[in-house]
């Protein structure tokens, strides 16, 4: 009896499918940077998740693809891995917070998301070929993976939202500043994504995962004092050592469960899932940052930069937290035998 019955994923696989998201993409971007009004920069923020949508799923999938299970795939996955770091690092620079749980202007969407999330839920148990077969879960590590990565989407675009924010609106940088004063953080997230395959031949890798996440929680939790004196070399470039050793190595090993017991003709299948959850991850977790911090002093109303220190501390606090909590449940879930 084969371990999946699901049909081939050619066209998922397709290079012209990347090439057509990273067109989108880039198309996108180019007009929201110099779009003229609220609606055209809508539209283009739209394109650029069409395009999103297109590319993550097909470039991890290329990746699996072209390299064999292996050795080589180990590396590959490593500089995927060391990449979408420096992407993450580099592309939140300044953003903003301002509309309560209660409005209107949250609530209405919130409310819409989960009545399509129930509709599409119960759409895919009446499909004979869903989009995600219940039997891709039940492989090796697959589910056990997206559960961990999901918290980790969460950690990673909390850190990169809050970090610039407290740079910039308590310590006084400007956006190039806080840019490159993130420079220790890809440096280490880079080079930790690179070692990760060699460490893990030689290492048992659910103890390494489990103490990466753990070196992520205790960095996240060090960032949390945010002083509004903060320094830079020992409240922001030291905790960034731990932070981007250990979110570097838990992104690549964690990436590696979801695909490793997954036949071939599946593997971008995995690959477009695991990308899923830490997207999925990452705007959850962010929403309940954002209601944190807001709760905590930066609720708009030109608060003070010790309120805006608290209340970035606080949401820091919650990621090392949440890290945390991705390390136990590393610690306690098992990989399903495969047959």
């Amino acid at each position: 009896m084969p371990l999946l019955n699901l049909p081939a994923e050619s066209t998922m696989l397709s290079p012209s499918i990347f090439l057509t998201g990273t067109a989108i993409f880039t198309v996108s971007s180019i007009a929201a940077g110099l779009a003229p009004t609220a609606a055209v920069l809508l539209a283009a923020r739209v394109g650029q998740g069409v395009g999103a949508a297109l590319l993550a799923p097909t470039a991890l999938a290329l990746v699996l693809t072209l390299f064999p299970a292996g050795a080589g795939r180990a590396r590959a996955i490593g500089v995927w891995g060391a990449v979408s770091g420096i992407g993450g690092v580099a592309g939140v620079l300044s953003v903003g917070g301002q509309y309560g749980w209660t409005t209107a202007r949250v609530l209405a969407p919130l409310i819409a998301a989960v009545v399509l999330l129930i509709l599409f839920a119960g759409l895919q148990r009446r499909l004979s070929q869903p989009l995600v077969a219940p039997a891709l879960l039940r492989i090796g590590g697959v589910l056990a993976a997206n559960i961990v990565m999901t918290l980790l989407g969460a950690v990673w675009l909390g850190l990169f939202f809050f970090l610039p924010l407290y740079q910039q609106k308590v310590l006084g940088y400007t956006p190039i500043q806080a840019g490159l004063t993130q420079l220790p953080l890809a440096i280490m997230i880079t080079t930790a994504s690179t070692i990760t395959p060699k460490l893990a031949r030689h290492l048992n890798t659910r103890a390494l995962l489990t103490t990466a996440l753990a070196l992520l929680a205790a960095g996240l939790a060090w960032l949390a004092r945010t002083p509004v004196d903060g320094r830079f070399l020992t409240d922001t470039a030291a905790p960034s050592l731990l932070i981007g050793t250990g979110q570097g190595i838990a992104f690549v090993l964690l990436t590696a469960r979801a695909t490793a017991d997954v036949p071939t003709e599946h593997t971008g299948l995995a690959g477009g899932l695991i990308n899923t959850t830490r997207q999925i991850g990452g705007a959850l977790g962010l929403a309940g940052l954002l209601a944190i911090t807001t709760a905590a002093g930066d609720s708009g109303n030109h608060p003070t930069a010790s309120q805006l220190a608290h209340a970035y501390g606080t949401a820091f606090t919650a990621t090392a937290v949440i890290a945390a909590a991705a390390a136990l449940l590393t610690a306690i879930l098992r990989d399903r035998p495969t047959r």
